[in-house]
């Protein structure tokens, strides 16, 4: 099982508990990496299995795996 950060995000009915809401997503094994409450975001990671275990969270709305954007390396021959 391979360690996934989420973009947790919140419902507008529940942008008022998001931090009950973190305390939910912690209780259920992952670590709360950020909470940017008036976005009703929430960042977290934990195991590539842990996805079910977050949309069942009431008030949840998305859940998404974060990506990793890699850029080339530098290279005098194309421009950036």
């Amino acid at each position: 099982m391979a360690d996934v950060t989420y973009m947790i995000t919140v419902d507008e009915a529940h942008v008022d508990a998001v931090d009950a809401i973190a305390k939910l997503v912690s209780d259920h094994g992952l670590t709360v990496n950020r909470v940017v409450k008036g976005a009703g975001a929430i960042q977290a990671t934990g195991s590539d299995t842990d996805r079910g275990k977050l949309e069942s969270i009431e008030g949840v709305m998305e859940v998404r795996p974060e990506g990793v954007i890699r850029h080339p390396p530098m290279n005098p021959k194309i421009p950036q």
